[in-house]
């Protein structure tokens, strides 16, 4: 059993590039509104006698949820265009395919047909909706499964997101200095964690509380402070 940097424990590591610290463990995931229904049923995929397949679409969250699918059942998360070989591809019980906008739509058809044949479990994940696929008989495939669409990532996400972040670190940050922090970074899960990440290095460095002023330096050092 391999690991990768990613933090994403599967059967086949290989099959996911390297090149990534983000943490996609189950505890780091955060639920709301916007994104329970589809995390319910990733959790639940494990007693799942059908409908083991499922189709999830967003901008944000895609990735973090296919790891989790991925652990839960012992699977292989495939991140590459080029896809599998079909033996191999023949050989898995559990797949999620990330980003299937990257993939050629043939081959994500093939690969729907021989996951679907073998009662197997898979996830696939998209920027966008079933709806958009070119290829019609892709598109009646991948229409007859569950589908969910994840919400924005909105302010009180963002919110509740980082302080979990600071939290799983043994850390803590103060009302006002979290807002001025998150009305300045992108709106995504990788920007917070990257900065909690930043932020816990620059306060051990420093000896330091967490402040809006060593934000606001940070900040200056990476070109961010608008």
């Amino acid at each position: 059993m391999g690991t990768t940097n990613v933090m994403c424990k599967q059967s086949h590591p290989q099959l996911l590039p390297l090149g990534s610290n983000e943490d996609y463990s189950l505890h780091k995931w955060v639920v709301s509104p916007g994104n329970e229904i589809a995390y319910r049923w990733v959790i639940q995929a494990p007693q799942l006698a059908a409908s083991r397949m499922a189709y999830i679409s967003g901008e944000s969250g895609k990735t973090h949820l296919a790891c989790i699918f991925v652990r839960l059942l012992n699977g292989a998360l495939i991140q590459s265009p080029s896809g599998l070989p079909r033996d191999l591809l023949e050989g898995l019980d559990c797949v999620a395919i990330d980003s299937v906008d990257d993939f050629d739509e043939q081959w994500l058809f093939d690969a729907f047909n021989i996951l679907k044949e073998r009662n197997a479990y898979a996830l696939f994940t998209s920027k966008r909706p079933v709806q958009n696929f070119i290829l019609s008989d892709l598109r009646s495939r991948m229409m007859s499964i569950p589908s969910f669409k994840l919400g924005e990532l909105d302010d009180e996400l963002m919110r509740n997101v980082a302080i979990k972040r600071f939290s799983d670190l043994g850390m803590s940050i103060d009302d006002d200095s979290l807002t001025y922090l998150l009305m300045r970074i992108p709106r995504s899960f990788t920007a917070i964690n990257e900065w909690v990440t930043r932020l816990d290095e620059s306060s051990s460095m420093l000896k330091r509380k967490i402040s809006r002023s060593m934000i606001r330096g940070l900040l200056d050092e990476v070109g961010n402070e608008r």
